[in-house]
């Protein structure tokens, strides 16, 4: 059955050559080759790269991708990733005072410059992590929230194992050097995406330029948020072991791009790798809407239930990433029934959309009803009953 257009649920299974990747936390999904670029990718001078586009998941390009660097500061990701997490389930508060240890006050390397046994609040803390990529307050949230650093280093690897970050282990918050402690270009773009779509409020954090604590004032390594207003993060990374590294993100027309630089050997390369990457994804993709939110797909009928006809579609948006000026190129279709039978609830799937590009499969995704149905009066299922055997 054929409907001209609709919103959906998102259960969206890439199709990518060979096989089926359910989700990329748990797999790299390759760009489907009949979606791949005119021209060549830019090639950053580093040990390794990735480009990533952040509404599918999908990898534009990469080298070495899964070669396992030392991360340097861009630990700190991971980080700020499970403080988000602890503010969101309550744990903690952004209010919430955190005494500083002996420890955190001497960390070497970057600092926001604490105090040793005095207090700072959760939400400077944050600020000198992510904009001053201080050691001290890496280690100081650890602490409050891990109960250690080493604590937290545990949960940090629980983190990145439910992300998806196969080549990744943690042995402190800061990215100080450290035997086993590790990381790929691939899972460091795969966490910057978690960061961006699981806390976009959080987010917002990376973009700011500079930030005053103690009457220091000091501003955020990332050169990219000088460039233009697109570049909102996220952070950069140095040690001797690790060489220059770079996370960085930018958002134009609602299409998103991330990349990661691992290895350069200076800062400009690796503002110039991240950069030379985000713009050709930019200058080659754009993102085609398939759905938006709050829209029926159509009023199927419905029987046996207190409404005669019922919504199908999804609260929530889907689109993809696609060549750019090919938007005519992409297809839709939907298996949907004739009619529906009362009870119904939101979470129990009704039909499928299939998305095609060029005639060839990109995905397929579960339609729900956007309501639940309850069944009407005895007398109604009594005569629907009759009905649908004549329908």
């Amino acid at each position: 059955m054929k409907i001209s257009s609709f919103t959906f649920a998102v259960r969206l299974f890439m199709v990518v050559l060979s096989g089926v990747v359910a989700n990329l936390a748990q797999a790299q999904t390759a760009i489907p080759a009949f979606l791949s670029a005119n021209s060549s990718p830019p090639e950053p001078e580093a040990k390794s790269w990735v480009l990533l586009e952040s509404n599918t998941g999908w990898v534009l390009a990469a080298k070495n991708e899964h070669d396992q660097v030392d991360p340097a500061s861009l630990t700190k990701l991971m980080t700020s990733y499970l403080t988000f997490e602890a503010l969101d389930s309550g744990k903690i508060k952004a209010s919430d005072k955190v005494y500083i240890s002996k420890k955190a006050w001497k960390a070497p390397g970057s600092r926001m410059f604490l105090n040793v046994d005095t207090s700072a609040t959760i939400a400077e803390l944050i600020k000198g992590l992510i904009i001053q990529s201080g050691n001290d307050a890496a280690i100081a949230l650890a602490e409050q929230i891990g109960g250690s650093e080493s604590g937290f280093a545990h949960l940090m690897n629980e983190a990145a194992v439910k992300l998806g970050m196969r080549n990744t282990h943690y042995i402190n918050s800061s990215g100080l050097p450290a035997e086993g402690h590790y990381t790929t270009a691939y899972d460091t773009a795969l966490l910057s995406r978690a960061i961006i779509r699981s806390f976009p409020d959080m987010y917002a954090l990376f973009a700011i330029r500079e930030y005053t604590y103690n009457d220091i004032t000091q501003p955020n390594r990332n050169s990219l948020l000088w460039r233009d207003d697109s570049y909102d993060g996220l952070k950069t990374g140095h040690t001797k072991a690790a060489g220059y590294c770079l996370a960085g993100s930018a958002v134009r027309n609602d299409t998103r791009f991330v990349a990661t630089v691992m290895g350069a050997e200076s800062t400009r390369n690796r503002v110039q790798g991240v950069s030379a990457l985000i713009e050709f994804g930019f200058s080659q993709y754009e993102t085609a809407t398939v759905f938006g939110p709050g829209a029926p797909v159509q009023s199927l009928a419905l029987f046996k239930g207190e409404q005669t006809e019922a919504e199908v579609g999804s609260s929530l948006p889907i689109s993809v990433v696609i060549p750019k000026g090919q938007s005519s190129a992409m297809q839709v279709s939907y298996d949907l029934p004739d009619k529906l039978v009362a009870p119904l609830v939101v979470n129990e799937a009704v039909g499928q959309a299939h998305i095609s590009f060029k005639g060839k499969a990109i995905g397929e995704v579960e339609l729900y009803p956007l309501h639940n149905y309850a069944l009407g009066p005895i007398w109604v299922q009594l005569i629907d009953a009759v009905k649908i055997k004549l329908f």
